[in-house]
């Protein structure tokens, strides 16, 4: 909780530094991640607001980047077999699990479009048809 009433100006000085961010706000990737893996970072996080991306889901986000180039290289791989191939129906199976798994994530960290329309959109939508029907 915020404390109440003024800031004492030694408050004021104290600067938090978070690990792992640069200067605008936004984490840079880890180092472990692949290159593609760490441009898909890159190109979540700057699709999203400053300060979007606490600590805390740094994890989810860099499952969430193997996740993607994972999904990719299946992709490829079905398009290069047939449907009668061995591999294909394991591969399609394994593709449904890595979708499944990327929209899970993108869910929790509110990527999503869906994580746009929240209660208050519901009651916005509400109070459009009610009107509507009134009037």
């Amino acid at each position: 909780m915020k404390q109440r009433g003024r800031s004492s100006p030694a408050a004021l000085s104290v600067v938090p530094f978070n690990y792992g961010e640069v200067a605008d706000g936004r984490p840079e990737a880890p180092r472990c991640l692949t290159p593609g893996e760490a441009k898909v970072w890159k190109d979540v996080v700057q699709a999203m607001p400053v300060g979007w991306f606490g600590s805390e889901t740094h994890v989810l986000l860099e499952c969430y980047c193997r996740l993607s180039i994972r999904s990719r290289k299946v992709a490829q791989s079905l398009e290069r077999l047939k449907p009668t191939d061995e591999a294909y129906a394991k591969l399609v199976t394994l593709e449904g699990k890595l979708s499944r798994s990327l929209t899970n994530l993108a869910t929790k960290m509110r990527l999503t479009q869906q994580a746009e329309f929240g209660k208050s959109m519901r009651l916005r939508k509400k109070q459009l048809q009610t009107s509507l029907w009134e009037s």
